[in-house]
């Protein structure tokens, strides 16, 4: 999905909390959500340019995390037919530290990727 969808489908996403408003939980779609944190515990427009930054990048943040797992598994001797994984999640840890949750129907199992941003780029934490 590119930016202009998610950020279309987040306008009218649903928001929840279960922590009493430290976090909100926003379902962009029923195969992702984003976990913002909430300092305040005020869904105001802080947290929510957060998201729409994060939003905006997300594809190529996606791009880069199957990159370095195309090239983890070239150099695997464990064959597979093609990369089959699903970004799940996206939880910010900072507002300049995210964590991409991955599930891969391939292997049957998930992990998470963590991204750090610097001026306008998100960068991969190398593992």
């Amino acid at each position: 999905m590119d930016a202009a969808e998610l950020l279309h489908r987040f306008k009218s996403a649903a928001i929840i909390s279960s922590d009493d408003w430290e976090t909100a939980e926003v379902y962009i779609h029923d195969q992702l959500s984003v976990i913002v944190p909430l300092p305040d515990k005020s869904y105001g427009p802080a947290a929510r340019e957060l998201i729409r930054e994060v939003l905006t990048a997300l594809k190529d943040m996606d791009n880069d995390v199957r990159e370095v797992c195309l090239a983890h598994q070239k150099k695997s001797r464990f064959r597979l037919p093609e990369f089959n994984a699903a970004l799940k999640g996206v939880s910010f840890e900072k507002p300049d530290f995210v964590v991409l949750s991955y599930y891969s129907y391939d292997l049957d199992s998930d992990w998470d990727e963590s991204f750090t941003k610097s001026g306008d780029r998100w960068t991969l934490v190398p593992r």
